[in-house]
């Protein structure tokens, strides 16, 4: 029983990984695709108005 629970474990922790790596990568890819289209000083105006 002790055998099944640690191979479900390390199971969850691997498909836990996988979702975590593809997580981070969509949030890269939204980031880009958020950015495309806005004007080259956009950034630097939020940084300027940003509330701090």
């Amino acid at each position: 029983m002790a055998l099944h629970e640690e191979q479900e474990r390390r199971a969850l922790e691997g498909e836990l990984a996988q979702l975590e790596q593809a997580w981070r990568e969509a949030e890269e890819i939204a980031a880009i695709a958020d950015n495309l289209l806005l004007p080259e000083h956009t950034d630097e105006f939020l940084d300027r108005h940003s509330r701090r």
